[in-house]
């Protein structure tokens, strides 16, 4: 453009691939750089020093780097284009980014202007940059934090009949007996890991904390004012969903628009609010699926899962008082399954017909394969039962094991709904990964509205009716191509779903006698009511469950911890399945049809 000014074939691109953006700081004479907001170790752009006015910047998440001498460095993202200005695009409506000096009694916080969050007015505050950390919890319990009773002002007003002479360490316990986290052993957290983000306390311990070093739990709203109101799908990639346990704040590459580390992902944050008994935990954890980053969860103040951490802030002057407030809808009716009336066989039958299908020729195709240590991975396609279509499937093909091979068919969850493509690394493969090494194959079609073959615009309920449909004839044409394969036992495959893939399961599994079990993951069902013929109450009551139904709010395992639930129906004990945390209504782990 130096080289060129006013070059029209150089104008056009550079004006529908950038937007100005306006950053200024207090105190001003900053230098800003920015990078894309993906490539963490990438190189910093210098922007220029602020305040900058309208200056030219590429559209889309970007990662944003302000220095000064005097101050601690601050990275955030911001996001430049039109949605983000819709949003409220801070670069445009915000006041100057309020740099901390170095040595500051706010260390390791980052601030918030005030403003509107969702009808409620906050006041400035600062925010805790990442989560507490175990070297600052043990700092709070060397210091007889877990003894003072002036730290537990909530635990006493909620529960007056706590134990006197001891203080909460009577109640607080770690896997000891000593007081201190639900995770930690003889009063320490695990070797190497001071700097990773306290787990497994309490929302009274995150309270009494917070209110030790004076400062205090955000509310819903302050939490979600640091989160931000507009992200891209990096935002949450980049956040630590990886199941493999939380990271140290230190290695975190998620951050927000105001400078915050881990929201998304590492561990669950406790907030103020409460509903119905229960209190918010945000953000999702390690072992969640990544939609649970932007999911609000409630859980009792009282649970002390290994997924359950906390950051806090500090205000200028308290907000207004429905900040604190209970917050949801109120009571809400519960839907009564035991009331609702199964259709008669005579309308089963009509339903029945919408999900059959002819068995044509399948005209399979090997696209590529893929040597991996643990598998072989396989990309074919087949011919779809509908609309001259054709299903993809990623097929890992066990190394340790000879055919013909027992098959697990993967249905995903809901995220699948939004990711364009199935080529790359398999999302969320540490809830499958370990079936290729245990010597079966996985095999994970590409079912209609998913990945590549997602459907253009909103899915209302009649495309959601016709979705599940679709689904269950891609679950048959699985079938019908590992029946067409010699390597493949037929008469040994199994169902497992995720998510939105155990919520949706029972019409698709319950019609399919081909598959010998059924692994539910994280399912529930909805309140609201599905339409005719997908409704899975009402329309398909001949599905039963067989000894391995569990029940229970909470399921959280590892490979290390197992715990067992006890199967609603027959009352069976059955281990519970790993790697998931969840509150939703209880899950099912095996369905089969009559």
């Amino acid at each position: 453009m130096q080289r060129w000014p006013g070059d029209p074939q150089l104008e056009h691109p550079m004006r529908v691939t950038t937007q100005p953006v306006t950053i200024a700081t207090d105190p001003p004479g900053a230098e800003v750089a920015f990078k894309a907001y993906e490539d963490v170790s990438g190189e910093w752009l210098p922007l220029g020093t602020t305040p900058l006015n309208a200056v030219g910047a590429p559209v889309g998440q970007l990662r944003w780097r302000i220095t000064k001498a005097g101050f601690e460095p601050l990275e955030a993202r911001l996001e430049v284009g039109a949605p983000a200005a819709a949003a409220g695009r801070p670069d445009v409506n915000a006041p100057p980014i309020r740099l901390r000096p170095v040595g500051s009694d706010v260390g390791r916080m980052v601030f918030v202007p005030g403003g509107n969050q969702s009808g409620v007015e906050l006041t400035d505050y600062w925010i805790d940059q990442t989560e507490v950390t175990n070297r600052e919890f043990k700092d709070f319990i060397d210091r007889g934090g877990y003894q003072d009773p002036q730290h537990w002002t909530q635990l006493r007003r909620e529960l007056p009949q706590l134990p006197g002479h001891e203080g909460a360490g009577a109640m607080f316990r770690d896997r000891t007996g000593r007081p201190g986290p639900s995770t930690w052993e003889l009063g320490t957290y695990p070797e190497g890991k001071v700097d990773h983000p306290v787990s497994g306390v309490s929302w009274f311990e995150a309270a009494a904390y917070c209110q030790c070093t004076g400062k205090s739990l955000p509310t819903l709203f302050h939490w979600r004012k640091a989160f931000g109101a507009s992200y891209f799908l990096e935002v949450l990639t980049l956040g630590n969903f990886a199941g493999q346990g939380p990271e140290a704040t230190g290695q975190l590459k998620e951050v927000g628009p105001f400078g915050t580390y881990g929201m998304a992902g590492n561990v669950k944050e406790w907030v103020w609010n409460d509903f119905e008994g229960r209190r918010y935990i945000l953000g999702g954890a390690w072992n969640e699926p990544v939609y649970m980053a932007v999911d609000d969860d409630v859980r009792l103040p009282l649970d002390r899962a290994e997924t359950h951490g906390f950051r806090c802030i500090k205000e200028s002057r308290p907000p207004e008082a429905t900040a604190y407030a209970q917050y949801g809808a109120g009571s809400r009716p519960a839907r009564d399954l035991t009331k609702e009336k199964p259709v008669d066989a005579a309308t089963f039958e009509v339903f029945l017909r919408f999900y059959s299908y002819d068995r044509t020729r399948l005209e399979a195709k090997v696209e590529r394969t893929e040597e991996s240590e643990h598998w072989r991975r396989e990309r074919v396609s087949f011919a779809a039962a509908y609309g001259g279509e054709r299903v993809l499937a990623n097929i890992l093909l066990p190394k340790n094991a000879s055919p013909p091979y027992q098959a697990v068919i993967w249905f995903p969850g809901s995220y699948a709904l939004e990711l364009k493509s199935s080529e790359r690394e398999l999302v969320f493969s540490y809830y499958f990964d370990f079936l290729p090494r245990s010597g079966r194959a996985l095999v994970y079609p590409v079912y209609k509205g998913t990945y590549e073959r997602q459907a253009p615009g909103e899915v209302g309920m009649s495309q959601w009716r016709d979705l599940v449909v679709q689904w269950s004839k891609d679950l048959g044409r699985t079938i019908d191509y590992l029946e067409s394969r010699s390597d493949f036992d037929s008469d040994k495959l199994v169902y497992y779903g995720f998510s939105m893939g155990a919520n949706t399961a029972v019409p698709t599994i319950a019609l399919e006698p081909r598959l010998k079990a059924a692994i539910l993951l994280s399912g529930g069902w909805a309140e609201t009511v599905a339409p005719p013929k997908s409704n899975r109450s009402t329309s398909f009551p001949g599905s039963r469950c067989r000894s391995s139904c569990w029940e229970g709010e909470t399921i959280s395992t590892t490979r290390s911890r197992r715990r067992r639930r006890r199967c609603s129906s027959c009352s069976e004990r059955r281990p519970s399945t790993r790697g998931m945390s969840s509150s939703r209504a209880p899950g099912t782990c095996r369905l089969a049809s009559k």
